[in-house]
């Protein structure tokens, strides 16, 4: 009898401690929730949002009659809020099928089944930013833009856009060590590099959330700043030109196996650089603008004196 009042006092004491501690956290979700509510839901909100920053469109370098040499070329990430306030479950539902369709007639990557699952998954697991498809580029876009549900806009239907820009040389070799370009580690060549204060633009900036993973999404809250794109440049250089004098300095190069060479075309009443190529032989045999040995390379001037002599 001893042992079982003993007992019993034991599991009343573990019984009594374990409602103490039930009631603890009651009166601490109550203080939570209903007292100290407001500034909690604040300091969240400040945690999970910030305003960051949002690059310009770099501006374009052009040739002398008006060709681009270097350009931006937008390139987009469409995502899609599937809690968006405006997409319903009955809306949802009714568009899912043909949106599904629309996506994999487009794309050719995935079957509208696919497409189906795991849009639905993105549903029950309640994603706020689910990715659609990455580089997409303006003609895509647009036809997205047309698909029935994504045509009700972006609080309706949870369609995310986002911009990115790609910088590409049309002309590919032609001129593209004279171009050249801007690194992330702040390397800068050429044009690219020495415009690069006036081609950049000015940052803006931007509201958006911090969701999980890391991931930041954007909120329209009409209090950012919008970036001011960079300035173009406009170059002498005759892109017919710089093609004729890049083919005839590699015919050259090929025909004496020359290491390297360079040429430079100027318009002497002018001063007008017209077109300037410089090719180096790589191990396979092929030809590559990598240096400009026209501009970063001192030599005795041969023949060339000949020119300013006259």
């Amino acid at each position: 009898m001893e042992i079982q009042r003993t007992l019993r006092s034991r599991a009343y004491l573990v019984y009594g401690l374990l409602i103490v501690f039930a009631l603890a956290i009651a009166v601490k979700l109550f203080t939570i929730q209903l007292v100290e509510g407001d500034k909690w839901v604040a300091r969240a909100e400040h945690v999970a949002t910030a305003y960051r920053t949002v690059q310009p469109d770099r501006g374009h370098i052009y040739s002398e009659d008006g060709r681009f040499l270097s350009t931006s070329v937008p390139e987009y990430e469409v995502r899609m809020d599937l809690m968006a306030d405006g997409l319903s479950d009955e809306l949802f539902r009714a568009e899912l099928d043909p949106l599904c369709q629309a996506l994999s007639e487009l794309f050719t990557d995935r079957t509208a089944a696919d497409y189906r699952l795991d849009l639905l998954a993105a549903r029950a697991r309640h994603d706020r930013y689910h990715l659609i498809k990455r580089k997409v580029d303006h003609e895509q876009l647009q036809h997205m833009k047309a698909i029935p549900l994504f045509k009700r806009g972006r609080y309706a239907s949870g369609m995310i856009v986002e911009k990115r820009t790609v910088r590409m040389r049309p002309f590919g070799r032609l001129a593209s060590r004279t171009v050249g370009y801007v690194l992330k580690d702040s390397t800068t060549i050429g044009l690219e590099g020495g415009y690069d204060q006036w081609l950049r633009g000015v940052t803006g900036k931007r509201l958006e959330r911090r969701l999980t993973g890391g991931i930041w999404m954007p909120i329209d809250d009409g209090e950012g700043q919008d970036p001011v794109p960079g300035s173009d440049v406009h170059t002498t250089i005759d892109i017919n030109l710089q093609d004729v004098a890049d083919a005839a300095l590699e015919a050259q190069l090929r025909k004496h196996g020359a290491h390297h060479g360079c040429v430079v075309v100027m318009e002497v009443a002018t001063g007008y650089i017209k077109a300037i190529s410089n090719l180096t032989r790589r191990g396979d045999s092929v030809y590559v603008e990598d240096l400009n040995y026209a501009i970063g390379l001192a030599c005795e001037p041969g023949s060339t004196f000949k020119t300013a002599s006259r």
